[in-house]
């Protein structure tokens, strides 16, 4: 679902789905954490791209 919102350009619903991922203990594969990657960058979100190096 993440990376389907980031290929639409959702980038921020894609964050959104992230966030309530981790609330359940959801964890996301090496894809999820791509896609997050692209959503980060196109919305110039350096600091949340930094944070997601470490899951």
């Amino acid at each position: 679902m993440i990376r389907g919102r980031v290929e639409d350009s959702d980038h921020e619903v894609a964050l959104s789905l992230f966030h309530e991922m981790q609330l359940k203990g959801v964890k996301g594969d090496k894809m999820t954490i791509v896609s997050l990657f692209l959503a980060c960058a196109h919305l110039g979100a350096l600091e949340l791209g930094t944070l997601l190096q470490s899951i």
